[in-house]
């Protein structure tokens, strides 16, 4: 059963701007009344105990409208927006441990670290550099990556700043662990960095266009995709490893999986002029049938909680917002919510909540 969600007005911190939609409803109970004229004491003495009748009656329904009306509530979601700024990445340890990253380069660094209650800015000292991708290896142990060729590191009070030799923007980061990292991002071609616990290194003689994003469910299974590019390493040389799909007109955003047979990538068909949504099932890649979302939606990152439960998001093109879509592992829901900007990038806690970032700011489910 696909989870249902609704809006809601709620107070985070002075950064947020809470936007809802709430419904409520009220049972009236109504009770036979009958009036017989030729026994008027009697008429009163009923008419009495009808109305302890209804008062019986009210109790009932009000309980028991109660109660349906909680259990309806724990499958429903309450969406918070916060205007933190444009955003680009989302990455969390915990739905109480959320970083998120953006920026715009020449004009600002954004850096949010949510702790549950509030969003607390942080300053990784990059002066007029926007950040664009944040992936972390424990909650005090986070990297992200610019589009000026620069990786920071937090360890949770200061940040490690390197500068890569290539002179490429940077997009996306992942990691199976703090020593083994990747950063992929490109201009004209390809461009890979691997971090080794120590220091960044080039890598070389990967195929295929510009990458966006990096995943992998593990150090030897590793996917990147990009500008009509899906590469893949097994822990040695990568190679292309689209197989089953036609990604020559096609602009693959983002990447993630639920594990080394479940792998899903989202993006747009520049010929076809629609989003395409595959799915990985360990030897070759298949694409979904998005329906009418095919055409009114731009995705532009993926993330989930399993395999029938991936959330892809990006522009509305139908109103210009934000777009939310949930696969299910058998078909798409496009979700309701206060989307009122372009999303780049989406979060899925493994207990339920979903945070995802755009063009203004952040909104998540809690």
């Amino acid at each position: 059963m696909l989870p249902t969600w609704r809006s809601s007005a709620v107070m985070v911190s002075p950064l947020v701007l809470a936007l809802s939609i709430a419904g409520c409803g009220t049972d009236v109970a109504l009770g036979d009344i009958e009036a017989d004229a030729s026994d008027a004491d009697t008429d009163v003495d009923t008419d009495t105990d009808v109305d302890t009748d209804t008062d019986t009656d009210t109790d009932s329904d009000t309980d028991t409208g109660t109660d349906t009306d909680t259990d309806t509530d724990t499958d429903e979601c309450t969406w918070e927006v916060v205007a933190l700024g444009r955003l680009a990445g989302v990455w969390g340890a915990s739905a109480t441990d959320v970083y998120v990253v953006g920026g715009v380069t020449l004009s600002e660094t954004l850096v949010y670290r949510f702790d549950g209650t509030d969003w607390n800015a942080l300053d990784p000292g990059l002066g007029l550099v926007g950040l664009s991708g944040v992936w972390g290896a424990a909650a005090e142990d986070v990297f992200a990556v610019a589009e000026t060729l620069v990786v920071v590191r937090y360890n949770g009070s200061t940040w490690d700043v390197f500068t890569l030799e290539f002179m490429d923007p940077l997009h996306g980061v992942w990691g199976s662990s703090a020593g083994d990292v990747y950063a992929v991002g490109g201009l004209m071609g390809p461009a890979v960095a691997h971090f080794d616990g120590a220091a960044w290194e080039t890598v070389a003689g990967v195929p295929g266009g510009p990458l966006s994003d990096v995943w992998g469910s593990s150090a030897t299974d590793v996917w990147a995709v990009g500008t009509a590019s899906i590469v893949h390493s097994s822990g040695g040389a990568w190679a292309s490893a689209s197989a089953g799909v036609d990604v020559t007109f096609v602009d693959v955003a983002s990447v993630w999986g639920a594990g080394a047979d479940d792998v899903f990538a989202v993006g747009e068909d520049s010929l076809l002029a629609e989003s395409v949504f595959y799915v990985f099932d360990g030897s070759s890649w298949s694409p979904r049938d998005l329906g009418g979302l095919a055409l009114s939606v731009g995705l532009r990152a993926v993330h989930g909680r399993s395999a029938d439960e991936v959330y892809a998001v990006g522009v509305d093109y139908d109103t210009s917002g934000g777009a939310i879509v949930l696969y299910d592992g058998a078909g798409f829901e496009l979700l309701d919510g206060p989307f009122d900007f372009p999303l780049s990038d989406v979060w899925a806690a493994p207990t339920g909540e979903l945070f995802a970032v755009g063009d203004e700011g952040a909104v998540a489910c809690r």
